[in-house]
């Protein structure tokens, strides 16, 4: 009686636990929601969560002044191929790490590790940007998919935690049935860690859906190929008032979230999947 009444306790406990932590995360997505359907002077002078009067006009502005199609669809295109090159990187990467003995693994692997704990973002900046001068793709969407794309780090230990934990038999048997190092990479170990990809996948995309400073500075001088978060941002200047009015730039933020919440509710029975499977495989 007491084992069943401490495990009744222990589950009420993370339910609360649960509850709470549910509470914080979702606040600031509600607390934008409620501040978008409020009128400016409301949002400036009272102090209640929930709007006396709904304004929805902040929506209908948000979606004609920040264009939200024309710029939805740029971070879409930013989001997806920035993710799919990503991943390739990492999955390739990952696998040599795994499966393969060559020169200089050893010292690949310091340095992914020594880069784990350093903030390489504004260090990287002028370096990139200089790049994409040589280049001469500044301002292009070229440079802001390449500015985005995910660099190795912890990630790949992950990954080559998982090919390792496949066995060598496997690795060993196709090369017996006379499989090349690129046909064993695209035959045998994609397949196998679909899950894991489509784990990271979701996260890439949500990583480079929300990138702001990089996509900013690329797009200074072309706003046409502006993502979306940066458009909704854009909104402060796109009107005289448009400074003050947070119930417009609350709508614009709110707008902005909907689409990596459906990717996420879309894809999270293979994000589920893929951290169970992580967690056993490792």
């Amino acid at each position: 009686m007491n084992s069943k009444l401490k495990k009744s306790a222990g589950q009420i406990l993370i339910y609360i636990f649960l509850i709470i932590v549910s509470i914080i995360v979702l606040f600031p997505i509600i607390f934008s929601i409620m501040g978008s359907l409020k009128p400016v002077s409301e949002l400036l002078t009272e102090s209640t969560f929930f709007p006396k009067e709904v304004v929805w006009n902040n929506y209908a502005r948000a979606f004609k002044e920040a264009n939200f199609v024309g710029y939805l669809g740029n971070s879409v295109m930013y989001s997806t191929v920035g993710t799919v090159i990503s991943m390739f990187n990492i999955c390739v990467l990952g696998y040599c790490m795994a499966c393969q003995d060559f020169p200089g693994k050893k010292l690949i692997r310091f340095l992914i590790m020594a880069t784990m704990f350093v903030s390489l973002g504004p260090m990287t900046l002028y370096p990139k940007l200089e790049v994409m001068r040589s280049l001469g793709i500044t301002g292009t969407r070229l440079s802001i998919i390449l500015g985005t794309i995910i660099t190795a780090g912890a990630e790949v230990f992950v990954f080559e935690a998982y090919f390792r934990s496949q066995g060598k038999e496997i690795n060993e048997a196709s090369e017996l049935d006379g499989c090349n190092i690129f046909q064993r990479f695209f035959y045998m170990g994609i397949p196998l860690a679909k899950p894991m990809i489509g784990t990271f996948s979701v996260i890439f995309f949500n990583r480079i859906w929300n990138d702001f400073f990089w996509p900013y500075v690329m797009t200074f001088t072309n706003t046409k190929i502006q993502p979306l978060v940066v458009a909704v941002i854009a909104l402060k200047d796109s009107a005289g008032e448009a400074a003050t009015e947070w119930g417009l730039l609350l709508a614009g933020a709110s707008l902005a979230i909907i689409p990596v919440i459906i990717v996420y509710v879309c894809t999270s029975k293979w994000v589920i999947a893929g951290v169970t499977e992580g967690a056993v495989k490792m």
